[in-house]
């Protein structure tokens, strides 16, 4: 399974901690959830405390905002296959939930994919400004 290298990095540093912390309240459900890298953290966490940490018997959820592509096809299964909800909010204008897409055309290893249920936001912005947090905080806070 590929996981991007940077996301992988970033969750196994406190993949640990988190799996002794579920292991002291066995009966909670989870729910990760980020931003940006994040958001890529939060799902990679969400594969790893099952199959890594043995720490999958609970319902396990992901709700991230404007998150990159966090692994490849097999990745996205081992996602879909939690027994849990996952949603990946991103605004139609961030340019960030799209990479790494561009490069891996040209390597060798399989493409980037998304993972979870896309819930597509308008935004008048474009760009860096479509991917502020403040921006995905105010479009949550009116869909109620």
């Amino acid at each position: 399974m590929r996981i991007q290298a940077g996301g992988y990095l970033c969750a196994m540093s406190v993949a640990g901690t988190i799996a002794t912390q579920l292991r002291t309240r066995p009966r909670d459900d989870v729910i990760f959830t980020g931003h940006s890298l994040g958001g890529m953290i939060a799902q990679i966490l969400a594969v790893m405390m099952p199959t890594r940490y043995g720490v999958g018997d609970r319902k396990i959820s992901t709700i991230t905002f404007g998150q990159p592509r966090a692994g490849c096809r097999r990745f996205a299964r081992a996602l879909r296959a939690l027994d849990g909800t996952h949603v990946r909010a991103y605004h139609r204008g961030d340019p960030v939930p799209w990479l790494p897409g561009a490069l891996s055309r040209l390597t060798p290893w399989p493409r980037y994919v998304h993972a979870g249920e896309p819930m597509a936001w308008p935004c008048a912005r474009v760009g860096i400004a479509a991917h502020k947090m403040a921006g995905y905080l105010a479009d949550a806070a009116a869909i109620r």
